[in-house]
């Protein structure tokens, strides 16, 4: 079976503030990908990176 795009969904609330964001994660073979949510300003922001799997 091919690999699969993942949806990650992220929303904050409190202190006055509501906010969200909804990536899709491209799926690699032998790769795992790392996903990191910041929030700026009141904004998240999705950063994603990607590394080698040693696997089989």
């Amino acid at each position: 079976m091919p690999p699969s795009a993942h949806k990650v969904v992220l929303q904050v609330a409190g202190k006055g503030l509501s906010t969200g964001v909804s990536i899709e994660v491209p799926a690699a073979p032998k790769s795992i990908t790392y996903v990191e949510f910041t929030l700026r300003g009141g904004v998240l922001v999705a950063t994603t990176w990607t590394s080698s799997s040693p696997g089989p």
